[in-house]
C-alpha cells in the first residue's frame, strides 16, 4: 500500500529513512514474497527524478508476489542499503538495475562490490541475488556489461516484466530460470548463453548461441507501445528535497507518427 512511511522507524528500531518523509512510498511485508532491490546507479536525487525508475518501482510493487525497495549510491559512503527498510543489497532475491546513461556504469561496479556481490557473473552462485538490468542504455547496447549481469530485460517493462517475474522462484535452480526466461520471455537476454563474434577492429559482428543453450534465439527487435491505461495510473513518489522535486519528470507523451528525432529514447522508440 502507499503511505508516508509513518511508524517505519519504530518498526525497525532505526532512524527513519528517506521514505518516512516521502509521499507515495510503497511499504510491503517481505514475508512470502520475492524481494527486489530496484537500483538506480546514482544518487537519490538523480534516481528519483527518473520517470522510468518510478515506473519500475510501481510495476514491481503492483505484483502481489513481489516486494520492491529502492537502492541508490550512498551519499555518505558505506555499503548500499534500501531506502524503505535499510536492507543490504545482498539480502534481496533480485537486484534490478535501471540503466539510462553509460556514465553511470562505474557505479554499477561500485554498488555490487561494496554490497558484497561478486563480479563478474561467473563468480556468483545460487547464494547470491539474481543480477539483472534494463533501461534505454541496455536497449542500445548491453554488451559492455554482459559479463556482469545474469540477465538483461530489453524492451518496455510494461510488456514483459510480469512474465519474467512469474517464472522466478528463489528456491529453484538459477540455471533453469535463466533457461526458461531466455526461451519464453520476449526481450530476455542471458549473455552467458551466447558467444560474441568480433570484427578485426573489436566491434561486435554477431552473437551465436553457445553450447549451453543452442535453441534460444537472441531477443527480437520488437517495437512495443505503452498501454494507455498505464499512463492513467497513480502519480509517482514525491521525493525528498527541493532540487529533486524540481527535476521530477512529467509523464511521457506520444512521440507522434514520425517519432522523436534525437537522443537514445528517440532512437529505440520510433514506431
Amino acid at each position: 500500500m502507499r503511505k508516508k512511511g509513518k511508524g517505519l522507524a519504530a518498526h525497525h528500531g532505526k532512524k527513519a529513512p528517506k521514505s518516512s518523509a516521502e509521499t507515495g512510498a510503497i511499504i510491503k511485508s517481505r514475508v512470502g514474497r520475492i524481494s527486489v532491490a530496484l537500483v538506480y546507479p546514482n544518487t537519490y536525487s538523480v534516481g528519483m527524478s527518473s520517470l522510468g525508475f518510478q515506473t519500475l518501482y510501481r510495476l514491481f510493487n503492483e505484483m502481489e508476489s513481489v516486494v520492491c525497495e529502492r537502492v541508490f549510491v550512498p551519499e555518505k559512503g558505506g555499503p548500499p542499503r534500501s531506502v524503505e527498510t535499510k536492507t543490504p543489497l545482498a539480502a534481496f532475491d533480485i537486484v534490478a538495475f535501471s540503466l539510462s546513461f553509460e556514465n553511470d556504469y562505474p557505479f554499477v561496479l561500485t554498488l555490487l562490490g561494496s554490497g558484497g556481490i561478486p563480479i563478474p557473473s561467473a563468480k556468483r552462485d545460487a547464494s547470491h541475488p539474481l543480477i539483472m538490468a534494463g533501461g534505454v542504455a541496455c536497449f542500445l547496447n548491453p554488451e559492455p556489461l554482459a559479463e556482469i549481469f545474469d540477465l538483461f530485460l530489453l524492451g518496455e517493462a510494461e510488456a514483459n516484466l510480469e512474465s519474467l517475474m512469474n517464472l522466478f522462484d528463489p528456491k529453484a535452480q538459477r540455471e533453469d530460470f535463466l533457461r526458461k526466461a531466455g526461451a519464453t520471455v520476449k526481450g530476455a537476454y542471458v549473455p552467458h548463453f551466447y558467444s560474441p563474434l568480433y570484427n578485426a577492429d573489436n566491434t561486435l559482428l554477431n552473437e551465436i548461441p553457445g553450447e549451453k543453450l543452442a535453441i534460444v534465439p537472441l531477443p527480437q527487435d520488437k517495437k512495443i507501445r505503452v498501454h494507455r491505461a498505464f499512463l492513467q495510473s497513480p502519480g509517482p513518489v514525491a521525493p525528498v528535497g527541493k532540487a529533486c522535486k524540481k527535476n521530477l519528470s512529467h509523464p511521457a507523451v506520444s512521440p507522434g507518427k514520425k517519432g522523436l528525432k534525437i537522443g537514445p529514447v528517440g532512437h529505440v522508440s520510433r514506431y
